[in-house]
């Protein structure tokens, strides 16, 4: 994570040190999160609506073929600003580091991660998205495999 930028070595002294904690993943995958309780008194959350699994399905009638994408690692596409990077600080035994990029565990990452998603792809149609899982469907296959084809070259130049 250091290597890729995520989180930084903290060697300054530092006022907010958050514990952290190990999440294990459906695919068993551990993921290290922040724990959050005295950081949500600090944090104004976003309310960005997402929306249901209802409103996803609404979208989809008379659909015949969709793929589904998975952001990997769209937490980690939303780089943090410095004043809020110093207060996602956490301890470890191999010392202090602090968030880059937004960290999974915090009650605004979903919202953040949405509209984020959403504004990037706002122009395209046949997409439905929850946080950073993202539908492209279409009627019949050429029409799925075109609005795929502008998905990617859309998602390749937000890398």
């Amino acid at each position: 994570m250091e290597r890729n930028r995520i989180i930084e070595k903290v060697t300054e002294p530092i006022e907010w040190v958050n514990s952290i904690m190990m999440m294990k993943k459906k695919n068993r995958i551990v993921r290290l999160c922040i724990d959050p309780v005295d950081l949500y008194k600090c944090i104004k959350c976003p309310n960005y609506p997402i929306p249901t699994l209802k409103d996803i399905t609404a979208k989809l009638h008379g659909v015949k073929l969709f793929s589904k994408m998975d952001s990997q690692s769209g937490y980690w596409s939303l780089v943090l600003p410095e004043t809020t990077s110093e207060v996602t600080t956490y301890s470890t035994v191999f010392g202090c580091y602090q968030f880059l990029r937004m960290p999974f565990g915090l009650l605004s990452v979903q919202d953040e991660v949405q509209h984020h998603i959403e504004e990037a792809f706002k122009v395209l149609e046949g997409l439905a998205m929850i946080i950073d899982d993202i539908l492209v469907y279409g009627a019949n296959q050429e029409e799925h495999d075109e609005r795929l084809k502008v998905f990617i070259e859309r998602a390749l130049e937000k890398v």
